[in-house]
């Protein structure tokens, strides 16, 4: 017998099985730590100060003057007596490009359950028939469940929707697939061994708390524990070596025990080095945009799963193992031709809308629920932008931005000037990913910065949203903003978003304190009938009114 293909079939279905096992929890446990770090070094370099205040520098506009003003109005924004056809065309537009997305990477995940199922019935030696093939095919494709509940966002019930109409169709698929010797528990056995490891271990690192970070962490903990893994096999593999690695740690004072630690601590930062190399890597494809956040989460999605099957089918001979990873290459094919299909490219003409959001940095996670239910669907009409705070801080976080911290070099991603702040607005300059999404620029700021770069996106933005629930006499640095856009911002171009938990009463004394300084220059004072425009929200995710209410603000 040859045995190189034992060796392989044996790493194949024994060691990257443990690798995995060990590599996923590691990967959560150390996703949250990191990112509690991270949280912490965010937190410390904007409460840092530099040589110079930017923010006394640049000046404050709040100067009163010029004509009495006519009295400010609060308007309901979800009751507005009509949205104008620019805004509509805007949102409608917004919507058919999430759908086309969301159709083009059904099409491609139904590739891959189709293919994984011809691989699946022929390394098994099954025989291709037509209602077996059916039954397969939908037992493949529970990963396009998960996947469309993260592209789309959904609530709680959008997730019992996706799932409960899987199942109709799993059973629809089942029942004329049944015989006698494929029983119902037959059925639900050979969906169980499919899909529940991959999907176990898709539920830790896809978790929202780390889902930011999770592909990237699991991918550098996969390379450290395999380095230990594969060095140990290989020197446990034959009995010279084991004698060599012993009297080699023997003559560093190492003893059996320690030796062996030593020898896979070896492994581990070997491989982790390369492992870390391609996570560079992945950070300049992001920067470049070949790809994006989304394409990042999905593709790590579809990529375990492709793997855990390859290992079940190891068993029938390593070559199987490859051609599952080959029928992901196939999905990321297709994915990228039913995006080029539905029409995504980087130059797009026109400036797409630039919204600003502002909120109270105390929400937590109502800041995030909030913004993910609306930048889901907002991103497919214009970029958003926001000056990073610990609320969004590991929400937001890019690729680029989570490896410079974690190489000590965070502090280069903060504005510390308005030279810096020029570069950071040219990186995200308005151009689509090919998924067809706008990104999010997250702009980090020290004390000294802030007031500067708040001016700044006020100005150059075409709308803004400033989240307001939890407001009140505490939160000083929303009345600052406040007063700052009723200088700088039409107030049509803005939404407030207001809540049971939103102090009304100092919210209207702070609107009136910064209507009484209205600068000259302020283009408010030329209103005939000034109005600030609040949206209430009773649920974190009833976003559509919001979503239209925007539109109209940031309309072309």
């Amino acid at each position: 017998m040859n045995p190189a293909p034992d060796a392989t079939q044996f790493a194949l279905t024994g060691q990257l099985p443990l690798v995995l096992l060990v590599a996923v929890p590691l990967a959560f446990v150390v996703s949250l730590w990191l990112l509690w770090f991270y949280l912490r070094a965010v937190r410390r370099s904007m409460h840092r100060r530099g040589d110079v205040d930017w923010n006394a520098r640049t000046g404050s506009p709040m100067e009163a003057g010029g004509n009495p003003l006519p009295l400010l109005a609060f308007a309901d924004a979800s009751q507005a007596p009509e949205t104008p056809p620019a805004a509509v065309a805007l949102l409608r537009a917004a919507l058919s490009r999430r759908r086309l997305s969301a159709l083009a990477v059904s099409a491609s995940g139904i590739v891959f359950a189709a293919a994984m199922a011809l691989v699946y019935m022929t390394a098994n030696g099954i025989q291709i028939l037509p209602f077996r093939f059916l039954f397969l095919t939908v037992c493949h494709g529970w990963p396009l469940v998960i996947a469309l509940g993260l592209l789309l966002a959904v609530s709680w019930r959008g997730w019992l929707l996706l799932v409960g109409v899987y199942m109709a169709l799993l059973a629809l698929a089942t029942v004329p697939a049944l015989s006698d010797t494929f029983k119902p528990v037959t059925a639900a056995a050979a969906w169980v061994l499919i899909n529940l490891p991959a999907t176990v271990l898709a539920l830790l690192f896809l978790s929202r708390r780390i889902r930011a970070v999770g592909p990237l962490v699991l991918t550098l903990s996969i390379f450290i524990i395999g380095g230990a893994n594969v060095i140990l096999t290989a020197i446990g593999g034959s009995d010279d070596r084991i004698r060599m690695a012993a009297a080699i740690g023997e003559s560093l004072g190492l003893d059996g025990h320690q030796a062996f630690i030593a020898t896979a601590l070896i492994g581990a930062i070997l491989l982790g080095v390369v492992g870390w190399m391609l996570l560079r890597g992945i950070g300049k494809l992001y920067q470049n945009r070949a790809i994006s956040d989304q394409s990042i989460t999905v593709d790590a999605l579809w990529l375990l799963f492709a793997v855990v099957t390859g290992i079940d089918l190891a068993v029938a001979g390593p070559v199987w193992f490859l051609a599952a990873l080959a029928v992901f290459v196939l999905y990321r094919i297709v994915t990228r031709l039913g995006l080029a299909i539905a029409g995504w490219g980087r130059a797009k003409p026109g400036s797409p809308p630039r919204l600003l959001l502002l909120r109270v940095f105390s929400l937590g996670s109502r800041s995030e629920r909030l913004f993910d239910a609306f930048a889901n669907t907002w991103r497919y009409a214009g970029t958003l932008r926001l000056i990073a705070g610990p609320d969004l801080a590991t929400t937001t976080v890019e690729p680029h931005e989570f490896l410079d911290f974690m190489s000590g070099h965070l502090s280069r991603r903060f504005i510390s000037d308005p030279e810096t702040l020029d570069q950071r607005l040219a990186e995200s300059a308005g151009e689509r990913d090919f998924d067809g999404r706008y990104r999010v620029s997250d702009l980090f700021c020290h004390d000294t910065t802030w007031k500067m770069v708040l001016r700044r996106l006020a100005r150059d933005s075409d709308a803004v949203l400033m989240d307001l629930r939890g407001f009140g006499p505490t939160n000083k640095g929303c009345v600052f903003e406040i007063h700052e856009l009723m200088a700088l911002v039409d107030l049509n171009r803005a939404v407030f978003v207001v809540d049971g938990t939103t102090d009304m009463d100092f919210l209207k004394s702070s609107f009136a304190e910064g209507w009484a300084k209205l600068p000259p220059a302020s283009p408010n004072r030329t209103a005939s009938r000034p109005a600030a425009h609040l949206f209430r929200v009773e649920q974190d995710r009833d976003v559509d009114g919001l979503l239209t209410a925007v539109a109209r603000a940031a309309r072309p």
